[in-house]
């Protein structure tokens, strides 16, 4: 005959413990389980990251086999009353033609000799001023936003030397 044995009190067993054990061994292949599931949804997330890279590098490479691409031309030029610019339908990138709206003037301004440079010379004021004379030089029209500069030359005090450094101490961003 059978007997029956109970492992609770008096047996001397731990039976809490040895039935957490057991559960714990029973939802082991769950928890490895959702470790992979976990791996996976990181490769997919990777693997989705890289076809979205791809795409975008496809996308772009298109473009690139499309011929208006490399048939594009634009021009602009900083300063358009010195240089005209336009662009032709059938314009080669690379091939420019630059058409010579007006020439440089040549400009000489003269004065009588002096000494030296640390002679001084008369008194009066120098003007400094940008901007273009008519072709004819019987007029002189300022740029626009510039400002001119005015040095004052004392009587008998300033020489060549001293005028060359007030020039060259002015604030430059005024006469642009």
């Amino acid at each position: 005959m059978a007997t029956l044995s109970s492992i609770g009190i008096g047996s001397g067993l731990d039976a809490e413990a040895i039935v957490t054990q057991l559960v714990a061994l029973e939802r082991r292949p769950i928890q490895q389980l959702q470790t992979e599931a976990g791996k996976i949804d990181a490769r997919l997330s990777s693997f989705g990251r890289i076809q979205s890279a791809l795409d975008t590098l496809r996308t772009a490479a298109r473009s690139l086999t499309d011929s208006s691409t490399w048939r594009a031309a634009g021009a602009t030029s900083s300063d358009a009353g010195a240089v005209g610019v336009t662009v032709s339908s059938g314009t080669s990138p690379g091939s420019y033609a630059v058409q010579v709206n007006a020439l440089a003037a040549a400009q000489m301004n003269a004065a009588s000799a002096v000494a030296s440079s640390t002679t001084a010379i008369g008194e009066g004021t120098l003007t400094i001023d940008i901007g273009r004379w008519a072709d004819n030089l019987s007029s002189f029209t300022p740029k626009a936003g510039s400002t001119q500069v005015q040095i004052t030359i004392g009587p008998g005090e300033d020489t060549l030397d001293k005028i060359r450094d007030k020039i060259n101490n002015t604030d430059r961003k005024s006469v642009v």
